[in-house]
């Protein structure tokens, strides 16, 4: 492990400072330590001190109030033989008096033969009395010599004063006072700033007396001050430690209370009676704080006075260790080759005063420049060297490169057409053997002399390169389409070779074929779609000078559905299909337009043949097919023919009489048909019409629409992504009015942007009320054509969204792909308003309509929504497959997701799953219902699906 000489010198020099501070804070501390002891000490020598001064000025004081007693002539002037009963019951007389002014509470005479003469007091204990008097006689001799003070502890400490006195006739008596030593308890308190206790022994070992018995010891509490406060502290003081074993000097800290014990003993006194403690109780805590204090500041100094210490030893040590190190790091750039960095590095450090290091870096200075001289001139070699190298090695590694990373068809080859390098993807599809000639892979002979034109070009320096796409043969016997770019290059030595680049584009021909028959066929019938059939009669009525066009549409349709299944319905249509195949001429063109409505275009038919084509189609078209279940499904047509010229000399024209007049079949009851008039009575349309724009006034004034929610299922994980809201209205009877009938009523008369912003301003109050318990609801809305072309749909739009402040994730603003658009540029505009704000755009029925594919580049799409006809027989019509698969590569191309309508069974969805279709509806999934899906069906629906 490296470590710089520098780190090596400071952290050793660091580690002896850091020890003299260690040992300078330690001898500090333990001095800090050892004053507060020595404090702690003084301060019990004075407690002790106070104890005394106070006990002996009560002393001085009794002994005053005895000689003022005394010389009183009432005792004073009796002889010892008439002293016993006047004395006495002067005694009795003056004692309260004395008690209350004075605070005398023991006043007694005696004679020098032990005898009270007289005596007042205030004990209740006889015990008490007698112990006192037993304590007296022992002092009456020695009263004679000088006087006598004690204290005496029974039930109460008292200090007591024995004072010799002569009567008149010569006779010596003794007079003895005693006070209560509460006062003394009170001075000491006050003097000394600290609280005091009187301990007493129990003569007998009791439960309590007063509350204020100390079992642990026996004793019991006479006087204490601050006794609210201090008697816990006592109490658990007694359970450590034995009152009789208390040395006179202090206990300090004797527990973690921070308090300090003191048992003081009065020097110069005797005690008489029960043995009786004064403990001084001592707060220490400021004195202990004081003492972390000092030794928090002995301790932050030091580390202070280490710090500064530090930073001047490194700034003193920094400039010789900074050259020594430059040194150090010059000499490690010499084996790198690095000269004139070691010798910059170098010159930078010298000083103007000479030393060692200016010796070394002298040395070092010299080794650079000698080394840097040797390596310019091997340098100079190497590089000679290296460039024949590469000369040789260029051409070989840039084939190899190309070869090796490019996930393409790459080989070379000579004029003759023999293979000189190739990459693995050609050995693996195409490379047959070695020898393999690459004329052999051609399939077609115009295409093999295409590409001897093309080489024969090259080698003349006509063209740079040539494209061309071709047939071959693989390996596994395949047909392949590939692009191929061949050119000229180098190799090794210089000559030409032919580049041949190829990529494989069989699956966009096989898409490009399935998607332009896709655009103009009807993937479930086979037969042409709309787009072929605006072509195809835009082509015959420039070319024929006579013709009709027959409208079919299948009679009670969505009851089929209903009743049978959409893959009935789609059984029904296939048939109709193929009835039509049958029965027309060759030359006629057969289309499904959307739905259940077909179209035949019947060149140089006149009016005179065209009502037996019509009866012969109206009769072949009412069928009964058998489903696989073995079940029968009967249909049946009406069909609506225009002539023309007669009746129209435009596509638009041909195809709304020829939709009138099988409207007016219909009309007729079914298996109809109907050759368009002018002279037909349109009176009862515009009747029904009038009626249902009055009721869809109506509806919109009363709020007669009803909404309906379609879950629509995110078929990777099961969940519901969305909701479809879709618009019903019910007439005053009961009955249902079908979306298809009132809408384009609506479009008609101008009501269809009232009938949107209803939708909508519904839709908000809706979601408005719901999102606070799912917040992530989000609901597709579907807007018309002449909304959307509105110049303010956009603004209006996003006010009424602040209006009930709904975000814009929870929101799919859905189009109708063959809605009629004539102003497209306001449309992408409007649209792009919403998608600007995150507002996702999906289109419908993508697939019906010619103009798909270019909605697909133009909008600002998120979703694209399959049309149900592609979806409904998916299973058993792989064109549809086809297409889907398609669609969904475009779509991701595009960062679109897809939906799939009309999915009403599991093997659809299946299906959906494997082409990679995003998301599902249809009734498998879930009908349109008036509430959402409860938590309960959304767990079903997962299980189901």
């Amino acid at each position: 492990m490296f470590i710089s000489i520098k780190w090596k010198a400071v952290i050793f020099l660091s580690l002896v400072l850091f020890l003299i501070t260690l040992a300078w804070v330690t001898q500090s501390i333990y001095q800090n330590i050892d004053n507060y002891r020595v404090g702690i000490e003084q301060n019990q020598n004075r407690h002790q001190k106070i104890l005394d001064q106070l006990i002996t000025d009560n002393y001085i004081k009794l002994s005053q109030y005895s000689q003022l007693i005394v010389d009183n002539p009432q005792i004073k002037s009796k002889s010892v033989t008439e002293i016993s009963k006047s004395v006495n019951q002067y005694l009795q007389d003056q004692w309260f008096a004395w008690n209350l002014n004075i605070g005398i509470d023991y006043v007694a005479i005696l004679n020098v033969n032990k005898e009270f003469i007289a005596e007042a007091h205030q004990f209740e204990n006889q015990a008490s009395l007698e112990s006192l008097h037993d304590s007296l006689r022992l002092f009456v001799s020695q009263v004679t010599r000088k006087p006598q003070n004690f204290i005496f502890c029974r039930e109460s400490c008292q200090q007591l004063v024995m004072e010799p006195f002569v009567f008149e006739n010569g006779s010596l008596g003794v007079i003895i006072l005693g006070q209560n030593m509460t006062d003394v308890i009170t001075r000491y308190q006050a003097v000394s700033s600290s609280d005091i206790a009187v301990i007493i022994d129990a003569q007998e070992k009791v439960s309590a007396k007063n509350g204020h018995y100390i079992e642990e010891w026996n004793a019991y509490i006479w006087a204490m001050t601050n006794f609210d406060e201090m008697f816990p502290i006592l109490k658990q003081y007694s359970t450590q430690n034995d009152i009789h074993s208390i040395q006179a000097v202090s206990l300090w800290n004797a527990w973690n209370n921070n308090y300090s014990v003191q048992k003081m003993i009065p020097s110069s006194y005797k005690q008489v009676g029960s043995a009786a403690y004064f403990l001084n109780i001592a707060n220490e805590l400021k004195r202990q704080e004081l003492l972390k204090l000092e030794i928090m500041s002995e301790v932050s100094t030091s580390l202070v006075g280490w710090f500064v210490a530090e930073i001047f030893l490194i700034f003193v040590m920094l400039g010789p260790i900074k050259r020594l190190l430059i040194i150090a790091k010059a000499l490690e750039l010499l084996p790198k080759h690095q000269y004139k960095a070691a010798s910059e590095l170098v010159k930078s450090s010298q000083g103007y005063i000479r030393d060692e290091l200016t010796q070394l870096e002298d040395s070092t200075l010299y080794l650079s420049n000698e080394l840097d001289s040797l390596h310019n001139e091997v340098e100079i070699s190497k590089q000679e060297l290296n460039s024949k190298i590469k000369m040789l090695t260029r051409s070989k590694a840039f084939l190899q490169r190309l070869f090796d990373n490019a996930n393409l068809y790459i080989l070379t080859q000579s004029y003759k057409f023999k293979t000189t390098s190739h990459n693995n993807l050609f050995a693996n599809d195409l490379l047959k053997n070695q020898h393999t000639n690459f004329l052999d892979l051609f399939i077609s002979s115009f295409d093999r002399e295409s590409f001897e034109d093309g080489v024969e070009s090259l080698k003349n320096g006509l063209v740079e390169s040539f494209q061309q796409e071709v047939n071959m043969h693989t390996k596994q016997g395949e047909d392949r389409t590939l692009a191929w770019t061949h050119t000229l290059v180098k190799d090794d030595s210089g000559n030409d070779q032919i580049l041949s680049i190829g990529m494989d584009i069989t699956q966009r021909k096989k898409d490009e074929i399935a998607l332009h028959w896709l655009a103009n066929n009807d993937s479930l019938t086979k037969i042409g779609n709309r787009r072929a059939f605006n072509k195809e009669l835009d082509t015959v009525l420039s070319r024929e000078k006579s013709g009709a066009v027959i409208f079919i549409d299948v009679n009670r349709f969505k009851q089929i559905n209903d009743i049978y299944g959409h893959l009935s319905g789609d059984k029904v249509l296939v048939d109709i299909a193929e009835q039509l195949k049958k029965h027309t001429r060759e030359n006629d063109s057969i289309s499904r337009l959307a739905g259940d409505e077909f179209t035949i275009i019947l060149p140089g038919v006149s009016a005179d043949h065209l009502p037996n084509v019509l009866a012969n189609l109206s009769d072949k078209l009412s069928r009964t097919i058998k489903l696989d279940d073995e079940r029968k499904v009967e249909y049946s047509v009406s069909l609506g023919g225009a002539l023309f010229p007669e009746h129209g000399t435009d596509e638009q024209t041909l195809i709304v009489h020829s939709d009138m007049a099988m409207y007016k079949a219909k009309k007729k009851g079914l298996k109809n048909w109907h050759i368009f008039d002018y002279k037909d009575d349109q009176l009862s349309d515009l009747k029904a019409e009038h009626k249902l724009t009055e009721y869809l006034k109506k509806a919109l004034q009363k709020d007669l629409f009803l909404l309906v929610y379609q879950p629509i299922l995110t078929i990777k994980n099961h969940h519901v992504s969305h909701y479809e809201v879709l618009l019903r209205l019910k007439t005053e009877n009961g009955e249902w009015i079908s979306p298809e009938v009132f809408i384009p009523v609506a479009e008609r008369v101008g009501l269809i942007r009232d009938i949107d912003f209803w939708v909508i301003r519904n839709v908000f109050t809706y979601l408005q009320a719901v999102l606070k318990e799912q917040p992530n609801l989000k609901f597709s809305v579907n807007v018309s054509a002449p909304s959307l072309q509105e110049q303010l749909f956009s603004r209006n739009f996003i006010q009424l969204m602040e209006e009930y402040s709904i975000s814009s994730k929870n929101l799919i603003v859905e189009l109708t792909e063959t809605a009629y658009i004539d102003n497209f540029v306001q449309v992408l505009k409007n649209l792009e308003d919403l998608d600007g704000i995150g507002v996702s755009i999906a289109l419908d029925d993508f697939g019906v309509g010619y103009s798909s594919f270019s909605y697909l580049k133009k909008l600002p799409l998120t979703y694209v929504k399959l049309d149900g006809s592609y979806i409904q027989n998916i299973n058993n019509i792989p064109q549809n497959q086809a297409f889907i698969q398609s669609v969904v590569i475009m779509a991701k191309a595009f960062g679109m997701q897809t939906i799939a309508e009309f999915v009403e069974d599991k093997e659809i969805l299946d299906e959906l799953v494997s082409l990679q279709v995003d998301f599902a509806q249809g009734y498998y999934i879930g009908k349109p219902e008036v509430e959402l899906l409860t938590q309960k069906q959304l767990l079903d629906l997962k299980k189901t699906a």
